[in-house]
């Protein structure tokens, strides 16, 4: 038997083949010292758009985004928030009605 997911927006419903993942938010340093939150993975959520969610992860986190194809990768996008951002970006997500427990975050940053 073939696994399978089913994802509603309130109106219609989507079924796909495969295993459904979790959000990734993952933070790294870029360019020496500075660290970005990384956010990929979230296509399949259907109350989730790129360009959008990085405009309003602009205003939030009051810092620079952008919206890039994800390296590697045919498909897909991801957003990039400037700074340590998993708090506000999981805020975000929840608010937008994904629930937490399909969300992972990950600190590659390292401690300071």
């Amino acid at each position: 038997m073939q696994n399978w997911y089913e994802i509603s927006d309130g109106k219609e419903v989507i079924r796909k083949k495969g295993e459904l993942k979790p959000i990734q938010v993952v933070m790294k340093i870029r360019q020496g010292r500075k660290v970005s939150t990384l956010i990929s993975g979230f296509e399949p959520f259907l109350v989730l758009n790129a360009e959008e969610m990085a405009e309003d992860l602009r205003r939030t986190c009051a810092g620079a985004t952008s919206v890039s194809p994800i390296p590697g990768k045919s498909a897909g996008m991801e957003v990039m928030v400037q700074g340590k951002q998993s708090q506000a970006v999981m805020e975000y997500l929840t608010g937008k009605g994904i629930p937490k427990k399909w969300i992972e975050t990950h600190d590659l940053s390292g401690k300071k």
